[in-house]
């Protein structure tokens, strides 16, 4: 059966072929053209009425399976601690988007205990400008050419998916006091410099997503991580004088709350709408128009409720955990490619290290949960490498697992990969489904003129594949889909590899040969081979010693640097002599072999005592 590229939309996962072609003799590609992007939430009519009222679980649980979760839960008082921050206010301006994430932000950051709750505050001025001003000036930036460039910033909506990309790329979170929120001056905020960018007090690591009906996920997440983004379908005409929210009907999201916990018994009834809830229960939810709405900025939205899209989690380190991000990709995946009716695809990137470093860490997105993956890393790979596979493989560093939920992973290698200045290495991930549905890789995508969002991409930066089959994305046959969605993290190696010769000692009989290796040879220097006496052992430009007599010879490494001074490293070899072969010894006869030995002395001595 035919294998069949496809280009999908990431956020419907609907494919609609509007034009087909053929590449090679068994590939046709097929490739969605419609680019229906997420306009982002937003409400903006916002005068309701100030009421007050609503309950607040006090319930800790540290079990996080179904049976054990608690019938309330709420993070602002658990065991009289509280893990969320303040209720702030966005105005009249469209950044709800940039709220509910920053809080569920500074949610997870102070469950790890890493900030105090009435210090902690992060910048959402900071994060919405550079997630809309997404195009770096610097063209030695890997991400140069990505990214959205709009005119009205902070009036432009936006979800989760926005913030992920601008986080993973290392772009904040910072503090809010270095970039303070103007809601009522726009003027104020944003033409920050470049140098600003990639400020961040803190890293991300994951991000999970999950639908409405995953609630005992939801609930244990929330206790787990902290606070989750929740979006949801706003019109004041469903807020109840209780501050309970409900929809009866499907409707688009619109707005971006954060979602702080939860109460199974809440009573169905404190719903003012025509058709209540089929039953009990409610979400304990924060908004981000002040103090003065709802119920001290919080409100009640039904389990039931019609119009709830995905809740998500931010999962948030130290900014320290590791020195350099490489990465291709400056925002988040807008489109996906997959082999038709192939559980199983691969995708890599092709990196050139700076310097000494340690490979750690690699970070991908999945449109899957319930789906495994596998991590590989090759190191030396050529230069017109046509695949990530064309270098050597580090087998240690496999690294397998498996993925939960749809959203973006960082997997530590099983054991990190040295890397030498200058040193082409490709990471390679596999995902495969479990239930046998078509696996996903994520890509760039091609943009999107009217949001003002364009990628770029090199020949040779990164591939998707399926059986040893490759195609580069920035191609034809990888339908001009820009970059896949794949970072490498590493950590500054603080001492730098020496320069060595291995085996460093070695015994050789007369006449054989061994060839050494250098190692931590400086990228694009050549190693000069020597024989400290040539009658004994001589060594070619590959470092292949042979061996001539016995004796002892020093075999020397020699790299010139470009100051001409040298760096060097020795290996001692002996030559020993052809060892003798070995004596056999004397075969041990049988038993019958002993007697009939006996009996032939007897018949010997008796020969001879009858013949005198």
């Amino acid at each position: 059966m035919k294998k069949i590229l496809s280009v999908i939309l990431t956020l419907v996962l609907i494919c609609v072929p509007l034009s087909v072609g053929v590449i090679g003799a068994d590939k046709e590609l097929i490739y969605n053209e419609s680019a229906i992007l997420n306009p982002g939430n937003e409400v903006i009519v916002r005068e309701f009425p100030q009421n007050k009222g609503g309950k607040k679980g006090l319930i800790n649980q540290d079990k996080l399976f179904a049976e054990n979760l608690p019938a309330q839960y709420d993070l602002r008082n658990v065991d009289g601690v509280s893990y969320v921050t303040d209720v702030k206010d966005q105005g009249e301006l469209g950044n709800c988007w940039a709220f509910s994430a920053v809080g569920a932000i500074e949610s997870n950051r102070l469950k790890d205990g890493a900030g105090d709750v009435t210090t902690l505050n992060y910048s959402e001025a900071h994060l919405v400008w550079f997630t809309y001003n997404g195009r770096t000036t610097d063209e030695n930036d890997g991400t140069y050419g990505d990214g959205y460039a709009k005119d009205d910033v902070y009036n432009c909506g936006g979800y989760w998916g926005d913030v992920t990309g601008n986080l993973a790329r290392w772009s904040g979170v910072t503090n809010e006091e270095a970039f303070p929120y103007y809601k009522d001056d726009v003027s104020q905020m944003g033409n920050y410099p470049e140098s600003d960018r990639y400020l961040s007090e803190a890293h991300l690591e994951n991000v999970s997503y999950y639908e409405k009906d995953e609630q005992n996920a939801i609930k244990s997440t929330l206790m787990e991580n902290g606070a989750m983004t929740m979006s949801i379908y706003y019109n004041e005409i469903y807020l109840s004088q209780t501050n309970a929210y409900y929809v009866a009907y499907a409707l688009p999201q619109n707005h971006d709350v954060l979602c702080v916990g939860w109460d199974d018994n809440y009573d169905k009834n404190n719903f003012n709408a025509t058709i209540k809830p089929e039953g009990n229960g409610a979400w304990i939810c924060r908004n981000s128009w002040n103090t003065d709405w709802g119920d001290n900025g919080y409100f009640y939205v039904s389990y039931y409720s019609g119009g709830i899209g995905p809740f998500v989690s931010f999962d948030i380190s130290d900014n320290t955990n590791f020195d350099k991000n490489y990465q291709y990709d400056g925002t988040y995946f807008f489109n996906s490619l997959y082999f038709n009716n192939v559980d199983e695809i691969d995708f890599g990137n092709i990196f050139t290290s700076e310097s000494y470093e340690l490979l750690e860490a690699v970070s991908f997105y999945t449109l899957h949960g319930n789906a495994t993956y596998t991590v590989n890393v090759y190191t030396d790979v050529d230069i017109d490498a046509a695949s990530p596979l064309m270098g050597a493989k580090v087998a240690d560093a496999t690294t397998s697992g498996d993925i939960e939920t749809l959203g973006y992973h960082t997997i530590r290698l099983a054991n990190p990969v040295e890397l030498l200045p200058n040193e082409r290495f490709s990471v390679v991930v596999t995902i495969k489904t479990k239930d046998g549905s078509v696996a996903h890789a994520p890509v760039e995508g091609s943009g999107n003129a009217y949001e003002k969002l364009v990628f770029s991409s090199k020949i040779g930066q990164s591939f998707i594949g399926s059986q040893n089959t490759w195609f580069d994305t920035s191609t034809e046959e990888g339908y001009y889909s820009n970059n896949v969605n794949l970072k490498a993290f590493t950590s500054n190696i603080d001492e730098i590899p020496d320069f060595k010769v291995t085996p460093a000692n070695k015994s050789v009989v007369v006449g054989k040969t061994v060839t050494l290796t250098a190692l931590n040879v400086p990228e694009g220097y050549e190693v000069v081979w020597t024989s400290s006496d040539e009658t004994i052992a001589t060594v070619d430009e590959n470092g292949v010693v042979t061996t001539i007599k016995e004796g002892k010879a020093t075999i020397t490494a020699t790299v010139t640097l470009d100051d001409d001074t040298t760096i060097t490293a020795e290996s001692q070899i002996t030559v020993t002599p052809v060892p003798e072969p070995p004596v056999e010894p004397e075969p041990v006869p049988s038993i019958w072999e002993r007697i009939l030995a006996f009996f032939r002395k007897i018949i010997e001595f008796i020969k001879k005592l009858f013949s005198r």
